[in-house]
């Protein structure tokens, strides 16, 4: 209990205006960015590499690009991947390099919150790219320490609730992601959260991951941001093959359908999308992406018949 009361402690503590203020000054080791700095320069220059050094990409997320290893996942979930595990498999070989420090449950706000977007920046070697997915734990009812407002931020908060703090600002958050990177040398590229397996009775995927969505979109617009939008895709994808016919994509945890993850099939599909994107969206990928004959979607479909 004592654990308990003093990890609440610390992030109440950190959620304080002056708390964020400070970390995120230390981070950039100047000014802070304030909630309506959209005007960071927009500095990216493509790294030159060589044909003997990959170029590094780091990915940063939630669950549904983290990477899986064998031997350490439940035994009633081995089905489990994220996207990001594959990635690679998507280039030419040798071309890049991936860091995937993806993690399960985080938002934008608390993958900051915890350190470990700190953490990532300091990664060695220094890595030239990274990828930035969040949205998924963003939604009401993931508690106040994870659930971020997608709307535009407020010249003035809220005195209270989700949306008081500049960290409740999903937006402030991915502004934050963007002008860190930069200013540590380090190219972002946004990518936009999927949809779940969730349909409405027309059987219609539920966009419950669009309003985020679009403000990741927002903030690629106004920072000059490259953006993968992924959420598109997978809506478009899921409404093409319906409820039951999106099946083979997602992992079962004892005997029950895990609507919001993916097995290898679904991982790969969104893998392979990535990596075609990254190559028509930054220029530095464009001769790096390798994608098979037969679309990974058409593979994945067959070995689920």
């Amino acid at each position: 209990m004592l654990k308990v009361n003093q990890y609440c402690v610390r992030m109440l503590w950190v959620s304080r205006m002056q708390a964020v203020l400070i970390f995120v000054a230390v981070l950039l080791g100047g000014s802070p960015v304030f909630i309506d700095d959209a005007r960071a320069d927009n500095d990216d220059q493509t790294p030159a590499g060589s044909a003997v050094q990959p170029l590094h990409i780091l990915i940063v997320g939630d669950s549904t690009v983290k990477e899986y290893l064998p031997g350490k996942m439940s035994a009633s979930y081995v089905e489990l991947r994220g996207w990001g595990q594959y990635l690679s498999d998507y280039m030419v070989d040798g071309s890049v390099r991936v860091t995937n420090l993806a993690q399960g449950g985080r938002s934008s706000k608390s993958y900051i919150v915890e350190g470990l977007w700190h953490k990532a920046l300091n990664v060695e070697p220094k890595p030239d790219y990274v990828l930035i997915q969040f949205g998924h734990n963003e939604i009401p009812n993931k508690g106040w320490h994870r659930e971020t407002q997608a709307g535009v931020v407020p010249e003035v908060l809220p005195g209270e609730g989700i949306g008081h703090e500049p960290m409740d600002w999903y937006r402030n958050n991915m502004r934050t992601y963007v002008a860190t990177a930069r200013r540590a040398g380090v190219v972002p590229v946004i990518v936009t959260a999927m949809e779940r397996r969730s349909f409405n009775s027309r059987d219609e995927v539920r966009r419950k991951n669009l309003p985020w969505a679009e403000a990741a979109i927002a903030v690629g617009e106004a920072m000059d941001v490259s953006v993968i939008g992924l959420n598109d895709y997978s809506a478009e994808l899921l409404n093409e093959l319906g409820m039951d016919g999106c099946l083979f994509m997602h992992p079962t945890r004892e005997g029950e359908v895990d609507n919001t993850h993916y097995n290898e099939h679904g991982a790969r599909i969104y893998a392979e999308y990535v990596a075609e994107q990254l190559g028509q969206v930054v220029p530095a990928f464009s001769g790096l992406v390798s994608l098979p004959d037969v679309r990974t979607i058409e593979q994945a479909r067959g070995a689920g018949e």
